[in-house]
């Protein structure tokens, strides 16, 4: 026996051919370690399919054939599991990563702020800063009733589009305000808050808590809770709540559907708006365009982009026309 194994152990297998009772066909070994499992492998099917043979051993002998042959496929088995959990690690790692790669967004979209008409472009930037931490930087313009607003911000975060992502962000915007009597004059806000999401399959929820703070309006809290639920990777449903110091209370809303066209894989289209007190309303459509390695809708969200949020400036500009026009 052991010298009919070393002949197999530097026998070319390619040209070692299986019992007839298999077929006889060449085995193409790719790999070295794989010619030696086989070997043992080949050896051990031929010692146990002659019928001869198996009478002739003795029970000592044939435990010790099953020990040895199941000990191959024992290795076998091993070799494949751990190759099958590299693979899933290896993809585990890739996933965890905060940003993808550098990747941009960009969305405009027309509506109405209480009866008056609004329109708002924005155009953001997320890069990866290391495997799990992130950073955007965001700019927004706009119009309420021919007045205009614009600002931006940068935040930092880290994320694990596995899990969720926690972050920090600050920014300034500025707007016009009607003045008594006529003309306008540059008014400006900021905030600096903190982000969150938790990542659920199909769920995502979302917070964000920080302070606004301004010469000309009023400091105070900031504050935003949101459900985000994927009907699929691509349909989107948003429900939320906010507060400031403009409004107490705001019901927010969100549609997002990405239809997936061949030529324009990163379009989306998207309806949003909120109601507060005192009959306050906004509704919003636009149009919005991801940049990035993801496909899905769902994807672009939690491997690429990182969702923003700035203040709807159109509401601080209702409410200094309403107190200017009060003075």
């Amino acid at each position: 026996g052991g010298n009919r194994m070393s002949i197999l152990d530097h026998k070319d297998l390619n040209d070692v051919l299986l019992p007839a009772e298999f077929g006889r066909s060449s085995l193409i070994v790719p790999d070295r370690t794989e010619k030696s499992l086989l070997g043992v492998t080949i050896h051990a099917l031929n010692s146990s399919m002659s019928k001869q043979q198996e009478r002739s051993l003795k029970p000592v002998r044939a435990i010790g054939s099953m020990r040895k042959f199941g000990t191959v496929l024992s290795a076998i088995a091993a070799t494949i599991s751990i190759g099958a959990m590299s693979a899933a690690h290896g993809q585990e790692l890739e996933a965890a990563a905060a940003v993808s790669g550098i990747n941009g967004e960009f969305s405009v979209k027309g509506g109405v702020v209480e009866g008056e008409q609004a329109g708002v472009a924005d155009i953001m930037l997320t890069v990866p800063l290391g495997e799990q931490i992130g950073a955007k930087i965001d700019g927004v313009f706009g119009t309420v009733d021919d007045n205009r607003f614009a600002g931006g911000a940068a935040r930092l975060f880290w994320r694990d589009p596995n899990q969720g992502a926690f972050g920090i962000m600050g920014g300034y915007w500025g707007f016009e305000k009607d003045q008594v009597g006529g003309g306008t004059d540059w008014e400006d806000i900021g905030i600096a808050a903190f982000e969150s999401e938790l990542y659920m399959s199909q769920t995502t929820l979302s917070g964000l808590a920080g302070v606004q703070f301004s010469d000309d309006m009023d400091d105070g809290f900031i504050g935003q809770l949101e459900w985000q639920q994927y009907l699929t990777d691509d349909f989107l449903l948003k429900a939320g709540v906010e507060t400031n110091p403009q409004h107490d209370v705001l019901g927010t809303g969100e549609v997002e559907y990405r239809p997936g066209f061949a030529a324009l894989p990163g379009l989306s289209l998207f309806v949003d708006g909120a109601v507060g007190e005192n009959e306050y309303y906004r509704v919003f459509a636009g149009i919005r365009l991801y940049s990035g390695e993801s496909d899905t809708l769902k994807q672009r969200h939690r491997f690429d982009t990182y969702r923003s949020y700035y203040p709807m400036l159109e509401e601080q500009q209702e409410e200094e026309m309403e107190y200017n026009t009060d003075d």
